[in-house]
Parts: structure tokens; C-alpha cells; sequence
């Protein structure tokens, strides 16, 4: 069965080679078809498993074949766009062939991918400018993620940097995402690239969005495109304002995923210079784009950023209460989010007028600041927490009654999930008291 259909399928894929302009089928055809050959060869049974492993070698040998003839091309600097929607779609086939074979499932194929790395990250260099080439790019790396398994790791430094430096507005996103992923599926392994690129890719998003000194509101009327978008976007946010909000909360994911997965990135010698302008983007977007001078964002689309923000404040003093951090930031830490996360989200879930808990993100969001206050006595002492709690909460309006719950409540050391609840009954409690 594999002699035939690697026949077949090595006919088409000559025919496509992309050097000529012959094509047997078209391109999406031929994905497909290099879909349908990872899934036979990924099923095979132990008897063909041989030949099996064969066909998808060729198979592979002739992608990577052809997409070094292209970027060898003696004319790639002058008809470099033409070629980089070749170098694209042979990028795209190689992800697709490899999209049944993990280093799980498959570990004898993943040595099979390598080369196809090297050739993948040659075209990356010859014409990363281009936004088709890096989109295509992050998938095969997508898939390299899980392919090579813990290898991919000496894949990365040699391509994202390159990746993220020639990213724009409409794709730094899923070039950072490879990266996210490589935090998820390997931790230890990933720490040295994410510590080496934590600063480039929080001043690439920095240089595309506002900074916190820098008005939301000021940075919309230096914009040309500020009409509100004529089909209908939450809030009547405009154009301008939906890009920002949405760069913004890249940087907050990015950062949360950081805080999950490789928190020692975060407090290291390279990076710790860094925390101030971070705690200070998470304080912005824990205040959900509102607070004064950061421009007119709707609360609803607000409520992503609160809750990406609350969740890395969660996140990183969990991490640091177990890792071996300098004590310096573990204190710099409670003391922000003592003075300035804990009191601004407080403030904002009691207050009717700026969350409305009719809306179940919102609801989500009331019970997620229940969860702080929990974390902060479980990492810094339930009684310190209760005393600091008995001073703050009546500064922010609260009633003797509901302050004196929340104090007990936290003093007495209880459940995660049994303080959120009583938590956000309090919570409700004081807002219809208002």
C-alpha cells in the first residue's frame, strides 16, 4: 500500500515543486493531501510501520528539497515577494505532514524533521519580512513544539528573535505565542530562551501600544482611524481603540503565562530591572482601561484585561512564595499588590457604578478578586492579612458589618473555594447597601 501511495504522492509534490510553473493541483489540494499521508503514516500497523516511516521520509526529503531550491532562487532579492508566497506554502506543507507525528506518539519520526527545521529557519532568514512567510513559519514551529519535543528548544533562539523582530501590529501576537506554547509543554527546558527574550518581547509590545504615562485617550486623538466601527463593536469602541485594548491584553497574557510557567524569568538579574514598568501595565489593566486618563473603554471590554491582570498578581505570588526569590521583590511584590492591586480591584467590584455583576464575566470577575484576598493571607499570613484588611476596607466605604466579615473570614484560615463564596456574598451585600 505505501509504495503506491508514495508514488502518487511524490508525483504531485514534484509537480508542485514550486520552481516551475507546472502544478498538478492546487495548493490547498495538495495540503489536504499532505494531511491525509501524516494520518495513513501515523496509523500504520506494526507490519508496515517500515515503509511507512520510508514514504514519510521521501515525502519530507522532497518539501525540504524544494524549499531550498526557492530560497537559493539567484534573484530571491528582486523578486523576493513573489518567491516568500512559494517559501509560504512549502513551509505550510511541511507543518501539514507533520501534524500526526508527535515526539510522544512517534519519536522514531521526529528526527525526520530536523532538517526540515534547519531548511524552515534558512527561509526565515531569507525572507522573515515577509507577514505570510512568519505566519506560516509559526505554525510549523506550532507543530515543531510537539514533534521534536524538549529539541525544539534549540530550534527557537535560531528563528524567534528574527520572527518577533520583523513582527507588526497584525501578527506579534502569534509569533508570542509560540512561545506561550513552548512554556506549556516544556517548562524547565524553555526558562533559558524565555529569560533571554522576556524584555524584547515586552518592548515590542510596548512599542506598539500606549505606555501606562502615556493617556489612552491622548494616543486616540493622534490616531486617524477613530470612528466607531460601523459594524457595531461592543462599547462603540473604535478601530483605534479595539487594536490597543487588544495589544494590551497580549501583553497581559503573555506575561500571565510567564508568571505560570517560568516565574524565575520574571526575577532575574536581566529581568527584575523590568518589574516596575510591568506591575505597573498589570495595575492598568486591572483597572480595565478606566481610571483616569486612560481613555473611554467600555467596561465590558475592560473585563479581559481586569481578569488576565488579577490572575498574574494570583499567579506570581504563588510562584514566589515557592521559589527561591529574592527576598527584595518578594516584597516589593505584596508591597504593590498591598497599596495598589488589592485596594484598586476592592474598590471597583463594590462599586455599582463601575461593574455591574448582572453580567457573568462580570460575576467571574468578583469571584476571581475573592481568590487575591485568599492568596494574599496564604502567602503573606491570614492574621497580617486580616489586620491590613480591617484598616483598608473601611478607607474604601465598606460597613463595620462587612469588614468585620471579610477579616474573620480570612483570620480563620478556610478553603480556597468556601472563602470565594462567602467572599462575593459579602461583596454583594455591600453593594446593595450603596
Amino acid at each position: 500500500m505505501f509504495t503506491h501511495v508514495h508514488t502518487h504522492i511524490n508525483t504531485e509534490l514534484v509537480l508542485n515543486s514550486g520552481t516551475t510553473d507546472q502544478q498538478l493541483i492546487p495548493e490547498g489540494s495538495e495540503l489536504h493531501l499532505l494531511e491525509a499521508a501524516s494520518i495513513i503514516t501515523s496509523k500504520a500497523c506494526p507490519s508496515e510501520q517500515a515503509a511507512a516511516h520510508q514514504v514519510l521520509q521521501e515525502i519530507v526529503r522532497t518539501l525540504v528539497g524544494q524549499l531550498q531550491n526557492i530560497i537559493s532562487h539567484p534573484q530571491l532579492a528582486r523578486y523576493g515577494e513573489q518567491l516568500s508566497c512559494q517559501v509560504a506554502h512549502k513551509v505550510s506543507c511541511l507543518a501539514s505532514v507533520a501534524k500526526m507525528h508527535t515526539a510522544k506518539t512517534h519519536p522514531e519520526s521526529s528526527l525526520l524533521f530536523e532538517p526540515a527545521a534547519g531548511a524552515v529557519i534558512a527561509a526565515c532568514h531569507s525572507l522573515g519580512q515577509y507577514s505570510s512567510v512568519r505566519a506560516k513559519v509559526a505554525v510549523f514551529l506550532h507543530r515543531m513544539i510537539m514533534v521534536l519535543g524538549s529539541r525544539c528548544t534549540d530550534l527557537l533562539p535560531h528563528c524567534f528573535p528574527q520572527l518577533l523582530a520583523c513582527s507588526d501590529t497584525t501578527d506579534t501576537d502569534i509569533m508570542v505565542q509560540v512561545l506561550n506554547q513552548l512554556m506549556k509543554e516544556h517548562q524547565a527546558e524553555a526558562l533559558p530562551l524565555v529569560d533571554a527574550m522576556l524584555a524584547n518581547v515586552l518592548t515590542k509590545f510596548v512599542s506598539l501600544t500606549p505606555t501606562p504615562e502615556i493617556p489612552l485617550a491622548a494616543a486616540l486623538e493622534q490616531d486617524v482611524q477613530t470612528a466607531p466601527s460601523p459594524d457595531g463593536a461592543q462599547g462603540g469602541i473604535s478601530y483605534a481603540e479595539q487594536e490597543r485594548v487588544a495589544l494590551q491584553l497580549q501583553y497581559l497574557v503573555f506575561v500571565n503565562h510567564v508568571s505560570k510557567q517560568c516565574p524565575d524569568a520574571l526575577c532575574s538579574a536581566a529581568n527584575s530591572p523590568l518589574l516596575e514598568s510591568i506591575f505597573a501595565r498589570l495595575l492598568l489593566g486591572l483597572q480595565g482601561g478606566v481610571g483616569e486618563g486612560h481613555g473611554h473603554i467600555s467596561a465590558s471590554a475592560g473585563i479581559p484585561l481586569r481578569k488576565s491582570a488579577l490572575d498574574t498578581f494570583i499567579e506570581l505570588m504563588r510562584a514566589w512564595s515557592r521559589h527561591t526569590t529574592p527576598p527584595a521583590l518578594v516584597t516589593a511584590l505584596r508591597n504593590f499588590v498591598l497599596e495598589q492591586a488589592l485596594p484598586s480591584i476592592v474598590r471597583d467590584v463594590a462599586d455599582t457604578s463601575s461593574i455591574s455583576i448582572k453580567d457573568p464575566k462580570n460575576l467571574q470577575l468578583l469571584e476571581q478578586a475573592g481568590v487575591l484576598v485568599w492568596t494574599i493571607g496564604s502567602c503573606y499570613g491570614n492574621d497580617n492579612t486580616a489586620g491590613y484588611l480591617q484598616s483598608m476596607l473601611p478607607a474604601l466605604g465598606w460597613n463595620q458589618e462587612a469588614t468585620a466579615a471579610v477579616t474573620q473570614n480570612i483570620a480563620s484560615g478556610g478553603a480556597q473555594n468556601a472563602f470565594k463564596d462567602e467572599f462575593k456574598r459579602i461583596v454583594r451585600a455591600v453593594r446593595q447597601s450603596r
